[in-house]
């Protein structure tokens, strides 16, 4: 059996580099392996760049590990059963700011953890429109913590100063009663504030559910994949199943 540090490390490596998916033709669910990293990557990563200021967020749902692990034989059931135990209840989020001097407007100053944490704000609207603020996880167990410390340097070697400087943020997902508050399979949105260094409101970003990459996609006529959230075929106006 591998260690959990290994667990984390092999967990990181497929993340980062990416699982290929099968193609399939009817409304479901996918397989864990048959969901596409790269298209998953796209829809839990957000950004709000201009000439003056970065701000970026990942979010780490529970199905981006499972998806990410799917393909390693080496994850063995008691791995299995621990990454359930120690995700299945929490995300996280990987949040990066900077902003430019109005007179230089070339290098990017990058806010240091304290500062984004002074302003982040996060709410999920579940399908009927209630508003949830979910909350911070202060004291995060041995697991997370190693989990973060691997997962920064990561960045750092992909995206540079860029990755240096995201910080990573446990939150909760479950509900006083143990039952899950954000689901991508579920419409809804998570909807993720930002501040500016002084704390103030700077920026919003927003996660839309479901996410189109976690179901398998439904062809319109015309031979064109429809998107999980459409009832009619744009093209020419076919009903879609449910």
């Amino acid at each position: 059996m591998i260690s959990k540090k290994q667990c984390i490390s092999l967990m990181i490596l497929a993340t980062l580099f990416g699982v290929s998916a099968t193609a399939a033709s009817a409304l479901e669910r996918r397989m864990d392996k048959e969901i596409p990293i790269n298209e998953l990557f796209k829809e839990i990563y957000q950004a709000d760049i201009s000439s003056n200021n970065l701000n970026a967020v990942l979010w780490m749902p529970f199905e981006y590990w499972k998806a990410s692990l799917s393909h390693d034989k080496q994850v063995s059931p008691e791995v299995k059963k621990l990454l359930q135990s120690e995700l299945g209840s929490v995300f996280i989020l990987a949040v990066v700011q900077a902003e430019s001097s109005p007179q230089t407007n070339l290098n990017f100053n990058f806010f240091p953890e304290e500062t984004v944490r002074r302003g982040l704000k996060v709410i999920h609207v579940s399908r009927d429109g209630q508003l949830r603020t979910l909350k911070l996880v202060e004291k995060n167990s041995n697991f997370m913590n190693v989990l973060k410390e691997t997962i920064r340097p990561m960045l750092s070697q992909i995206a540079g100063q860029m990755g240096d400087n995201f910080w990573l943020f446990v939150y909760s997902d479950i509900d006083s009663s143990g039952r899950r508050l954000v689901s991508p399979y579920e419409p809804g949105e998570l909807r993720v504030s930002l501040g500016d260094r002084r704390g103030l409101q700077k920026s919003k970003i927003k996660f839309e559910f479901p996410f189109n990459s976690l179901f398998v996609p439904r062809m319109c006529p015309n031979g064109k994949p429809a998107h999980v959230s459409w009832k009619y075929c744009p093209w020419d106006g076919t009903r879609l199943s449910n």
